[in-house]
């Protein structure tokens, strides 16, 4: 996938007029009649938007063609509109959209002349707004008055914030590659269910509907029977097939990518390897007060909280007389229980440290996850189903956010690695669709919902803190941080045969293995730095928020540019070090990370640093952006980047050894 990726941008990057084309098309075909309300030209053009952050297209002609391509669009409705009248709203394809027409005859007799504005940014009617305004007779000088208007807002309002993101994926690539793509597969499968759920409400919804109308009248006209009475009661033409494909398909979903998510963790790959290497990475992270933290915070998703919460609604929802609501409440936290631990037992794949004997010893899915997820997701159904704006999207999103944050402090305590969490949020996710499915018809309203929301809140909160407060010491022993193993090896060992058990490879922040490991060193950083100067390199501008603006300025010099901080094994790098190319268009970069062996000496031992190179081009995007491009070095390294004349000790195919000036 991600060469895939890769050979796309190079592609683009090499026609650089096709992108422009392709950008001005989708612009377009965004207000085409009708047309633009079934192509995701949106999603489209932030794709390609985002390549101008990764610095494989130019800014500018993607801005000018994204704002011609939007007028044009606009102008050809228009003309059509204006062109044919009401002979238009009777042909193919608008008399099939009667409801799209009244939709826009509404929307442009409420704002006029600003409705060409307000449209360009409202989905659904985006696309007939213009030929409304021809049919209308608007006249051209004010249509198109506000037409260019709005497109040239419309368009930076859709490029610039995807240049942004593909500027923070082209920094993020450089921890993990795989992440990067991971994020881009989940951004296109989001887009892609939105559109198989906007197909299935506007074409098979109706047409079951129907099919099931003809169905029943069918069974009514036949001899009252038991099967023909089982039949109706099934089919229910009173059941609205709305919720059951709301419902239904996510819920298809979740559970194919929970299939999956277990098949691969089963596996222990790859997916092994980008467990590992977060793991790492967060354990460096690790604080006495972030320790405390997040140890008070994890008590919230334990067991007796979780109980407690649910008893909370139970209760309430019986005193309501709502006996069937309060057992499916009671029924799937148990179930979210069982089938956790079921799950554990069954994969028995270990935890990143051991923290508890039995079957929950193991980590997949995690528990607290789990439970806390489907807590908080049964109480979302509440909110969702029963409160008015804006709190049906204001309180999911607190609950949202509670749930995120038990997630977290099980990652950071290294209590589960990261597919466990994801594995119990999905658990936890297919539980809530299928109480929202067994439950789509119940009276939420006799609930009272925000009394059944704000009773478990507030039990899980009150409890939940004086129970982590509590259990606060043992939880602080329980969670402590490991020390992470160390070799230590004499020096004629490590130049022997030690080195050769090092990482050949960088291993990035996804478990993917990366560029090479060129050098290893056994000596100080200062003493690195020193010998590592005497051949033109100099320590890199340290990356900070403080320096990233400079990356918007496509005048910086390679020298003052910051490196992006590549990952190791979970580990930042402890020295980085530059080489400008004469031309100020290139440079090297030396990235030295420790590893988990040491030389024994005369005093403390002295850590392996292990060193990997690469090449990187300035890429300068019109007059806005600055962007480091790596490029792979060709082989013998240490000889291209100048390291020859620090003294050698062995030289073994890729990796060479260098030994601190006598």
């Amino acid at each position: 996938m991600a060469q895939t990726i890769n050979t796309l941008m190079q592609f683009l990057a090499q026609n650089q007029w096709l992108a422009a084309l392709l950008v001005f098309v989708l612009a377009a075909s965004e207000s085409i009649v009708v047309i633009g309300a079934f192509i995701p030209g949106t999603a489209i053009l932030l794709g390609l938007s985002a390549a101008v952050g990764l610095g494989h297209l130019a800014l500018w002609p993607v801005l000018v063609a994204a704002t011609l391509g939007a007028i044009a669009g606009d102008g050809l409705s228009f003309w059509i509109g204006n062109r044919w009248r009401d002979g238009i709203l009777t042909a193919w394809p608008l008399r099939s959209h009667p409801d799209l027409i009244a939709k826009s005859n509404s929307f442009f007799a409420r704002h006029g002349g600003k409705s060409i504005l307000i449209a360009r940014f409202t989905p659904g009617v985006r696309a007939v707004v213009p030929v409304m305004a021809g049919v209308s007779g608007m006249s051209p000088a004010r249509f198109f008055t506000a037409n260019i208007v709005s497109a040239m807002i419309w368009a930076p309002a859709h490029i610039l914030p995807g240049a942004a993101a593909g500027l923070g994926f082209g920094l993020a690539g450089h921890a993990s590659m795989r992440l990067v793509v991971l994020a881009a597969v989940l951004l296109g499968a989001v887009v892609a269910v939105v559109l198989l759920m906007r197909l299935l409400l506007r074409r098979v919804v109706p047409a079951l509907a129907a099919q099931r109308d003809r169905i029943v009248g069918y069974l009514r006209e036949k001899p009252g029977n038991r099967a023909n009475a089982l039949a109706l009661s099934v089919l229910a033409p009173s059941d609205d097939l709305r919720p059951l494909i709301l419902l239904g398909v996510p819920l298809t979903i979740v559970a194919a990518i929970f299939a999956t998510l277990a098949q691969e963790v089963a596996e222990r790959s790859g997916l092994a390897a980008a467990d590992r290497s977060i793991s790492l990475a967060l354990g460096h992270l690790r604080t006495e007060p972030g320790d405390r933290l997040m140890a008070f915070l994890t008590g919230f998703g334990d067991a007796p909280v979780i109980i407690a919460a649910t008893a909370a609604a139970v209760v309430w929802l019986l005193w309501r007389k709502q006996l069937h609501l309060a057992i499916g409440v009671a029924v799937t936290v148990a179930i979210s229980s069982g089938l956790a631990t079921l799950i554990k037992g069954a994969m028995a794949i270990p935890r990143p440290t051991a923290l508890y004997d039995g079957v929950q010893s193991y980590g997949f899915p995690s528990g607290h996850a789990t439970g806390a997820a489907t807590l908080m997701g049964l109480l979302v159904w509440f909110a969702w189903t029963g409160l008015g704006a804006p709190w049906r999207r204001a309180v999911p999103v607190a609950l949202a956010g509670i749930v995120g944050v038990i997630a977290a402090s099980r990652l950071y305590l290294s209590a589960h690695w990261p597919s466990d969490v994801a594995g119990g949020l999905l658990l936890a996710i297919g539980l809530t669709l299928s109480f929202a499915l067994a439950f789509r018809r119940a009276d939420v309203q006799a609930t009272r919902p925000s009394v059944t929301i704000g009773l478990s809140l507030a039990v899980f909160l009150t409890f939940g803190a004086w129970h982590s407060t509590r259990s606060l010491p043992q939880a602080l022993a329980m969670y402590a941080p490991l020390p992470i193993p160390v070799q230590t090896l004499s020096r004629a060992d490590w130049q022997t045969t030690g080195w050769a058990t090092l990482p050949a490879r960088r291993i990035d922040l996804g478990g993917e293995t990366e560029e090479a490991i060129v050098l290893q060193w056994a000596g100080s950083i200062a003493g690195f730095e020193t010998a590592a100067g005497a051949a033109g390199w100099v320590r890199a501008t340290d990356f900070s928020p403080s320096v990233l603006t400079r990356y918007l300025d496509p005048n910086v010099s390679a020298s003052n540019l910051p490196v992006v901080p590549r990952l190791q094994d979970g580990q930042l790098p402890v020295l980085t070090m530059i080489r400008v190319a004469p031309d100020g268009q290139s440079r090297d970069v030396l990235r030295l990370w420790r590893s988990a062996m040491q030389v024994a000496g005369t005093g403390n031992p002295t850590p392996v640093l292990l060193g990997g190179a690469e090449s990187e081009i300035i890429r300068r995007t019109g007059k806005m952006l600055a962007f480091p491009s790596a490029q792979d070095v060709p082989y013998p390294v240490i000889p291209d980047l100048g390291l020859s004349g620090l003294p050698r000790r062995r030289s073994d195919g890729q990796i060479v050894i260098l030994a601190p000036p006598a």
